[in-house]
């Protein structure tokens, strides 16, 4: 084996090596900063504890949902309305067809923008 192949297979172990090194330093920086996110945002949510006012629960728009920790609900405290958060599928088709019929029964034609609704809204104000 001569020297130049020596040579050769010295600086391939040693492009190893340090392939190695950079790719375990790039992993733990990135372990790192994934704790110190983790860590901060942890304490970040803790203080909106401190902030948490008993006396305003009856100012409430929404109704407070009380679980107990197997999740079962055990109380609803609310207002003077029992208003509960939907997301937009879980309303049925009659109640989004039945709202938009009341609201803009042209809503399907002008997809939202309604610009003869408009210009007569604009006619009305310049009298």
């Amino acid at each position: 084996m001569g020297r130049h192949q020596e040579c050769e297979r010295a600086k391939s172990a040693g492009r190893r090596i340090w392939g190695f090194i950079k790719i375990s330093v790039l992993i733990g920086l990135v372990a790192m900063m994934s704790g110190a996110i983790f860590i901060f945002s942890y304490l970040m949510g803790l203080d909106e504890w401190k902030q948490f006012d008993p006396s305003k629960i009856g100012e409430m728009q929404q109704t407070l949902l009380i679980f107990d920790r197997a999740g079962n609900e055990t109380a609803a405290l609310y207002n003077q309305q029992n208003r509960v958060y939907l997301p937009i599928e879980e309303i049925p088709d009659y109640v989004k067809s039945a709202f938009i019929a009341i609201e803009d029964a042209r809503f399907y034609q002008h997809h939202g923008v309604d610009v003869v609704r408009i210009l007569r809204v604009r006619q009305q104000h310049q009298k």
